[in-house]
């Protein structure tokens, strides 16, 4: 008998690879080298670009499962939209606070 089968019920692994999917690619795009850029955080814009793209992925991903019948895989869905979403707001305010740090270093008017 399979580990992940006798620890998650049937009907959320689904669910529980696409979490585990997104937090190791958030975690991945963490490591990510970012050109051009030097010590400063506020110039390392490559992570939040990769945790954007991944919550985007994750967001399309996300309506396979809420096309399946049963209100556990609506509420499953509700659940991943909402991680999703947040994770975007986060990944995006931190892409624009390294694009208009960058746009002041280098002289560019926003």
């Amino acid at each position: 008998m399979n580990s992940v089968a006798a620890i998650i019920p049937r009907n959320w692994q689904r669910f529980a690879l696409l979490v585990a999917a997104f937090f190791v690619a958030a975690t991945i795009s963490c490591f990510l080298p970012t050109p051009d850029s030097w010590s400063d955080l506020r110039s390392q814009w490559a992570p939040p670009a990769a945790i954007a793209f991944a919550a985007l992925v994750l967001f399309i991903a996300t309506f396979g499962i809420y096309r399946l019948n049963g209100t556990v895989f609506k509420v499953q869905a509700v659940i991943l939209w909402l991680l999703a979403g947040a994770a975007l707001v986060l990944a995006v305010s931190s892409l624009y606070e390294c694009i208009t740090f960058l746009h002041q270093v280098r002289g560019w008017h926003v």
